[in-house]
């Protein structure tokens, strides 16, 4: 997701929900700044990261990140559902009946998909009402793609949605919260989001004039495997435990941090 499309959403949620605008609180320190609000929203939707691991990278506790998910993802859905939730009209639908007839799929708009999304916090009063054949609650998911992974139609059911798991990893996991309304504002709100990337990717491509085509198959590279053991496989080995280790990770956090009290203590 490029910076363009976070400044865009920022903008959005900001006119919709005064609760992303940055104010300050009864001791006049400012509080979160709308950016903080949104990149924690992010990552929870593109990470899958928990509301409690959010406090080290952008301050936000379990609570507020939980609140502030919910509203950001209720902003995106009224905001941008009507631009990047619409039917197709007869210029789409002439287009993309001319890419089936390419592709030798006389007649067809686009690809069906679906996924079972399995609800981890489903109330137990509800567990036999979405039970399948998963065993454990679930709801399903299902959308219509077209060729350039545009998702035209979705469906929020109450009882595999391939091409937004690229982008948002919430959806490979379990959904965490209860309520099923927020969820659909979740599920929807990732939809758009997806559509508004692949908006700008088209865009970009056709600037630099390289539509990518996903029929285009070029020679299998005629490759000879070898079994010697690389030279530089050691070095790596080591720069890798190097990188992960914790203590060193510590160090460089407290260091910053005291950087930051020097250049700003006063503030």
């Amino acid at each position: 997701m490029s910076l363009n499309i976070v400044l865009r959403l920022k903008n959005a949620v900001e006119n919709y929900d005064p609760y992303f605008i940055q104010r300050r609180n009864v001791a006049v320190l400012l509080g979160l700044s709308s950016l903080q609000k949104i990149i924690a929203a992010l990552r929870m939707l593109a990470y899958g990261n928990a509301a409690e691991n959010l406090d080290e990278y952008v301050t936000i506790g379990e609570s507020i990140s939980l609140e502030n998910l919910k509203r950001f993802a209720k902003a995106i859905f009224v905001t941008f559902s009507d631009e990047y939730l619409r039917s197709p009209n007869t210029k789409d639908i002439t287009r993309l009946l001319a890419i089936g007839d390419q592709r030798h799929f006389l007649g067809m708009l686009g690809s069906i998909d679906y996924m079972h999304w399995r609800w981890k916090n489903c109330p137990s009063p509800w567990h036999n009402m979405y039970n399948g054949h998963f065993h454990e609650p679930t709801i399903i998911l299902e959308a219509v793609a077209s060729y350039d992974l545009w998702i035209w139609h979705a469906f929020f059911g109450l009882l595999e949605f391939g091409v937004l798991q690229s982008h948002f990893a919430i959806v490979r996991g379990a959904a965490r919260l209860w309520d099923q309304n927020t969820l659909k504002d979740i599920m929807t709100a990732c939809i758009i989001m997806h559509n508004m990337v692949i908006e700008e990717e088209q865009h970009n491509e056709r600037c630099c004039h390289q539509i990518h085509n996903f029929d285009k198959r070029g020679e299998i590279p005629n490759i000879e495997p070898t079994r010697e053991c690389s030279l530089g496989l050691t070095p790596f080995i080591q720069s890798h435990i190097r990188i992960r280790d914790k203590q060193t990770h510590c160090r460089l956090q407290a260091d910053l941090v005291e950087h930051l009290r020097q250049q700003h203590g006063g503030e």
